[in-house]
């Protein structure tokens, strides 16, 4: 997933729910001692007219406890919470 700020001032993103799920995280691998891991990012700042990829090995989104089997090709839906109310719903794709 790309998140792109096409606006002059920052974005914060602060959230991300969906109700196929019992919880959604926000996280970001880091590397600290030699070992891989991750942590939660409790907010990502976007800059004015910047982009950033979320992947594995970098920021991602953790979604715990899913409320029924998913499957390849399936959907979830997911809304992405913005500091100030902004909020974006957006639909991803589950892949083997």
């Amino acid at each position: 997933m790309v998140l792109k700020n096409n606006t002059p001032r920052s974005q914060v993103l602060v959230a991300a729910r969906s109700s196929g799920f019992g919880a959604v995280m926000i996280h970001r691998t880091v590397v600290k001692g030699g070992l891989t891991g991750m942590e939660h990012a409790p907010k990502i700042e976007l800059l004015p007219n910047a982009s950033l990829l979320f992947e594995p090995g970098g920021y991602h989104l953790m979604l715990l406890n899913p409320k029924r089997a998913l499957h390849a090709g399936d959907r979830v839906d997911i809304k992405l919470e913005f500091l100030g109310g902004l909020v974006i719903p957006v639909a991803c794709e589950v892949r083997k």
